[in-house]
């Protein structure tokens, strides 16, 4: 989860449910559901190739469809980094069990813009959030040979240097938000639909509000070298006083 800050719904005494808590989950869920994969390798690789830390007692697993709960049995459902693992002939079923489990709850999930470099082959979804609804574009729609592989390549580098752009510009590459009563979603087929001029300008104002970079200092280096050639002079000339005075107190030494 990007925003813990934004989960703000959950009041006192709640029962709340988290969906996918993979390997963080949430410290206020009382159960936890996930999907009963076929074998170990599948799941951690839909955790994101992460360990699977939750309380393992308040586990509940299920095979798909619906959520083995009644209806309104918690009052708040978390789902973070979950909604882009569902398939397009299980989406309706899942956004609906959300609002039919519990009348709150909190969605997060990456954006178009993650999915574009870190292109994730088991993720079903492009995806983005405006006006309070969410837009899907299929992902199937948008493929190349090695392109996205060169994109994942450059995020998983040892340097680490794109992955930590995600954590800074986190309102681009992750939408999460909390809803009430029901979610709403659209799928779109075109992706001038995901994003349009609002989202750009928004992204815009966002990037804009980083502080610029400090200028390079041009004399930096040079100073630097000036500092160098003087300590390297100055160790000279004390080297040669030492010599002059060991010479002068032990004449008729050959040095």
């Amino acid at each position: 989860m990007f925003f813990p800050e934004r989960v703000r719904g959950i009041r006192e005494g709640d029962r709340v449910l988290e969906i996918g808590p993979g390997s963080m989950p949430h410290p206020r869920a009382d159960v936890f559901l996930d999907r009963r994969f076929d074998d170990e390798a599948t799941a951690y690789a839909q955790r994101g190739n992460a360990p699977d830390t939750a309380d393992s007692s308040r586990m509940v697993y299920y095979d798909g469809g619906r959520f083995p709960f009644d209806d309104n049995e918690f009052d708040y459902v978390v789902c973070s980094h979950v909604l882009e693992h569902v398939p397009d002939d299980e989406l309706d079923v899942f956004i609906s069990e959300l609002a039919r489990v519990a009348r709150r709850g909190y969605l997060e999930f990456p954006s178009v813009f993650y999915e574009l470099i870190n292109f994730q082959k088991y993720h079903h979804w492009m995806m983005n959030y405006r006006d309070g609804e969410i837009l899907l574009y299929d992902k199937r729609q948008f493929q190349t040979n090695y392109i996205h592989q060169v994109y994942r390549e450059m995020f998983y580098a040892p340097d680490r240097y794109l992955y930590q752009a995600f954590r800074r510009y986190k309102d681009v590459f992750f939408c999460g938000f909390e809803w009430e009563g029901q979610v709403r979603y659209q799928r779109v087929n075109d992706l001038n639909q995901l994003i349009q001029q609002s989202d750009h300008q928004r992204l815009s104002a966002y990037l804009a509000s980083f502080p610029a970079a400090a200028p390079a200092k041009k004399k930096g280096w040079a100073a630097d070298r000036l500092g160098r050639i003087g300590a390297g002079v100055a160790r000279r000339l004390t080297l040669g006083r030492s010599r002059r005075g060991q010479t002068q107190r032990a004449p008729g030494v050959c040095m």
